[in-house]
């Protein structure tokens, strides 16, 4: 999935979509509210009052269109954001499954995968295998 993710972010710029600073619920450290708020030039407290709901910040305030405001020092949250490279990707597949709805690249990468492991031919054989058993189901 690494080679894949590097692959679509090569070609997909991050900066003409911008859905992931609008949609997702981010959770920030304490040091990284504090950055963010000290590049708008605000307090914690300020930033935390206007921007910050039960520990979520949703859209995110450092983005300016679509461009991050704060991108050389932006949260490790965002600079990993689709995720696909961190350890333990298949216990992920939930918050896979949601990047995929919101970023180009997840999509992307993920359709690709789907490809090469040949997704469409298991899908139609557990289609058919599940036909089969609610079928055998109804005849007892």
């Amino acid at each position: 999935m690494k080679a894949l993710s590097q692959k679509y972010f090569a070609l997909i710029d991050c900066q003409e979509c911008a859905n992931c600073c609008r949609v997702l619920e981010l959770e920030f450290t304490e040091p990284e509210l504090h950055t963010i708020a000290n590049s708008m030039e605000q307090s914690i407290d300020e930033f935390k009052k206007r921007f910050v709901v039960q520990g979520i910040v949703k859209p995110c305030p450092a983005l300016k269109g679509n461009l991050c405001s704060i991108y050389e020092g932006r949260p490790d949250v965002c600079r990993s954001y689709p995720h696909f490279e961190k350890p333990h990707f298949i216990f992920r597949l939930y918050g896979v499954l949601d990047s995929i709805a919101i970023c180009p690249i997840a999509f992307n990468a993920f359709e690709e995968l789907k490809a090469k492991v040949k997704w469409s031919q298991y899908r139609a054989r557990w289609s058919n295998r599940r036909r089969q058993i609610e079928t055998e189901g109804n005849v007892a």
